[in-house]
């Protein structure tokens, strides 16, 4: 589809071209992306808090009906979440050339992760204009980070004459077929504590 991302069709694409059994790998590569976010997520809240915090991070994670739903579905959501807290892991223990090339890789496994990736790089900028970071490693940061992500905007121009296609399209999509899965407002609040119990205890967070 001319809507989406390419690097999880192309580790798809490697089994089949392989001659295996892409289904049976491509679920096992999902697992596998799953069990190590897990160990990404305590590995980044042992370093940001301590590791009690990170020990009920991740039961929180774990817990979580829709991380075990998207653990059997051969779709973009674990995949990008773990390339994701990959490039958090290696942004806040400072190798930043490497975060922003994987911070590249999770927007080409899912766009939307570009909702995540924007703090980041707009705290990263605040710091640089308070003095507390220099701005070439920042620069360098955002060239790694475009690195995966040019080439995508060549092909594009190649294949339909328009860089920017693909997101124009998704759009549109995003516009005009969801409207099926339309719900109130308040949907989201109530099912974040109908999928867990222990999101409730994030208002006492929030204050504290």
């Amino acid at each position: 589809e001319s809507s989406r991302p390419l690097v999880w069709p192309l580790i798809m694409g490697l089994f089949w071209k392989l001659g295996l059994d892409f289904i049976l790998f491509g679920k096992f590569m999902v697992l596998l992306f799953g069990t190590c976010s897990v160990i990404l997520m305590y590995l980044i809240v042992s370093k940001l808090f301590n590791q009690k915090v990170a020990f009920y991070t991740t039961l929180f994670m774990c817990l979580s009906p829709t991380f075990f739903i998207f653990n059997s579905v051969l779709q973009t959501e674990i995949p990008s979440m773990f390339f994701f807290l990959l490039g958090l892991y290696f942004f806040i223990h400072k190798k930043r050339s490497i975060a922003g090339f994987i911070f590249g890789l999770a927007f080409m496994v899912r766009f939307f992760q570009i909702f995540l990736i924007i703090p980041i790089i707009l705290s990263y900028s605040y710091l640089v204009l308070k003095g507390k970071e220099k701005l070439k490693p920042f620069l360098i940061f955002l060239s790694w980070f475009l690195m995966p992500f040019v080439p995508y905007l060549i092909f594009n121009f190649y294949l339909y004459k328009n860089i920017f296609y693909p997101f124009i399209l998704q759009s549109f999509m995003t516009k005009n077929t969801g409207w099926i899965f339309h719900q109130p407002f308040l949907f989201y609040f109530v099912n974040l504590i109908k999928e867990n119990f222990l999101v409730i205890f994030s208002i006492v967070g929030i204050f504290a």
